[in-house]
């Protein structure tokens, strides 16, 4: 195949895709902002929240998620306890 029908191909293809999706600007997101599904950002040292049956490394990796996205020097620790996940800020 040489350059031109390449190009012609590539075009055909560009051209199906926006068929299928446009891209747009300036629409604003409907729902207001994202919502926080643990309160790693209200916790001080010492504090702690318990989820009901929770998954422990849902929670791990949500805290380690808010420290990096947060920059913070923040630190959690989880245990399973009865009926579900404890989760204490240590730092």
């Amino acid at each position: 195949m040489n350059l031109e029908a390449l190009r012609r191909e590539r075009d055909k293809i560009d051209r199906a895709i926006s068929r299928l999706a446009r891209v747009e600007g300036g629409i604003a997101l409907r729902g207001g902002q994202w919502r926080r599904r643990y309160p790693f950002g209200g916790m001080e040292v010492g504090d702690s929240f318990f989820v009901e049956g929770g998954n422990r490394k849902s929670i791990v990796a949500a805290g380690s998620q808010y420290r990096r996205t947060h920059n913070a020097m923040a630190r959690f620790v989880t245990r399973k306890v009865e009926g579900g996940v404890r989760c204490w800020r240590v730092a």
